[in-house]
């Protein structure tokens, strides 16, 4: 079926649905609650299936003996894509089924009907998905409230003062100069004129290099390339990283990538939708923050540079946190060694560590024990056995070291409360909050695991401390 797809038409017709999909991103725009519904479950598999489908022509390069009639083009494109949808969720489900709820799925075969098949979480954690969804959303509207703006690990301003030396050093052109070629192609290029064309883009790889290096002062057209590289899916990559659908970790995928390299009688061409670049670009730069650099991109000046800005995220994201609950109330701040001062501090022993939020609400007579985690979650379940493995599953993982902070805290809580300056028993409560939902939540019965705007939320809902002991 591919090798009837194995052309530039093609290519572009699949590109041109990426944009139209755009237009109804999260559902704006259908008014129709059931239908709105319907299309936010369908939208990210016909996205990642478009996805798929163009680096299947792209590693084809055009070479197929096929010439398809104009109908038969439209038959196999139509039916490529609901092939590449139907892989996309079962790759979903089957990453569902065996990396993450292996003892609750249950697998129904149909003898007729309209299904074949039906694989469905069921038990304790049946509607997982339903409920991530809806938490994903709820946070999504609201962020900006809790979080501000800049948010960091959108910023390439901020990450430039982490990685433009490296780069220069490294290449001769700074971070910064980087995302701004990638960005000036995209913002840039225009699609053809021609009404016959499709709305979106082909255009000489060499030439668009040329364009770049007129800049002022010029760059050197090696770095130039690099930036284009590390921001393309060409049939070299796909081959060498052995591309399937189900490993969405694959760094050659159209992920952090926007750009297409395809064949031309007159030299390489980059082809791509203007959504898609701009969507691929956004996560380059948010994958940044979490230490993932395009392989043409790493050197070890820029590699240990990551670190430094690794490091820069994290203490941003806790200043986010302690700036929202001191906001609430809460008195208090990280703790490294020492709590309080004179005769009345308190020591932490090693085996504890430092708290990233000890705060005490005189109020409410609350002492609070906040661990603050900025970490990435994908929305791949692949990505989901990731973030159990960090905060659950592994021997020192996120909530066992959190564990051991709580029971010192509940075990001291008197002396630390009287060091803090406040002579009230107070009582302890605790709570993990991420920077965005993390599926953990639902793996973790003992305290909360929540996002920041989650938990801002739920206390303004509330208009107290908004959970029990025991997860929400």
């Amino acid at each position: 079926m591919i090798p009837q797809l194995a052309s530039r038409g093609a290519a572009e017709l699949l590109l041109s649905q990426y944009d139209e999909a755009w237009r109804l991103l999260h559902g704006k725009g259908i008014l129709d609650l059931s239908e709105r519904q319907r299309w936010e479950a369908i939208e990210p598999e016909f996205k990642r299936a478009i996805k798929y489908l163009v680096e299947l022509i792209c590693l084809t390069e055009f070479d197929s003996t096929a010439r398809p009639t104009l109908d038969e083009a439209l038959f196999a494109t139509e039916t490529a894509l609901v092939c590449a949808e139907s892989m996309v969720n079962l790759g979903q489900q089957s990453d569902t089924a065996h990396a993450v709820f292996p003892d609750d799925c249950v697998v129904r075969i149909f003898a007729e009907g309209p299904l074949d098949y039906e694989i469905t979480v069921e038990g304790k954690y049946a509607g997982f998905d339903r409920n991530l969804s809806e938490r994903i959303k709820r946070d999504r509207n609201s962020r900006d409230r809790f979080v501000g703006f800049p948010q960091f690990d959108h910023h390439t301003a901020t990450h430039q003062k982490y990685l433009d030396a490296p780069f220069t050093q490294s290449f001769g052109m700074s971070y910064g100069e980087f995302i701004a070629a990638i960005r000036a192609v995209i913002e840039g290029c225009r699609p053809s004129l021609d009404p016959k064309s499709f709305p979106t883009l082909f255009v000489h790889r060499g030439r668009v290099l040329d364009e770049l290096a007129k800049s002022n002062p010029p760059r050197p057209a090696e770095a130039i390339q690099r930036a284009i590289d590390g921001f393309s899916v060409s049939p070299a990559i796909l081959k060498a990283d052995k591309r399937v659908l189900w490993n969405p970790k694959q760094e050659s995928r159209a992920y952090r990538r926007g750009f297409f390299v395809f064949p031309h009688e007159t030299g390489p061409h980059l082809a791509f939708s203007h959504e898609m670049a701009k969507e691929s670009l956004m996560q380059l730069v948010f994958w940044v923050c979490f230490k993932r650099l395009p392989p043409e991109w790493r050197t070890p000046a820029t590699l240990k540079a990551l670190n430094a800005l690794s490091h820069g995220a994290s203490e941003w994201f806790e200043g986010v946190v302690a700036r929202n609950l001191q906001s609430l109330g809460f008195v208090g701040k990280r703790v490294n060694r020492i709590v309080g001062s004179g005769n009345d501090q308190v020591e932490i022993p090693d085996a504890v560590g430092g708290i990233d939020f000890l705060g005490y609400n005189p109020q409410q007579k609350l002492l609070v024990v906040i661990e603050s985690k900025m970490v990435m979650t994908g929305l791949e379940a692949r990505y989901w056995r990731d973030d159990i493995d960090e905060f659950v599953s592994a021997p020192n993982s996120y909530a066992y070291r959190f564990r051991r902070k709580i029971s010192w805290v509940e075990e001291n809580r008197k002396l630390i409360a009287s060091a803090m300056g406040f002579e009230a028993a107070p009582e302890v409560r605790a709570a993990m909050l991420t920077l965005y939902p993390c599926i953990a939540k639902i793996f973790i019965p003992d305290f909360p695991c929540v996002s920041i705007t989650e938990f801002m939320l739920d206390y303004e809902r509330m208009k107290q401390w908004p959970y029990a002991n025991k997860n929400a």
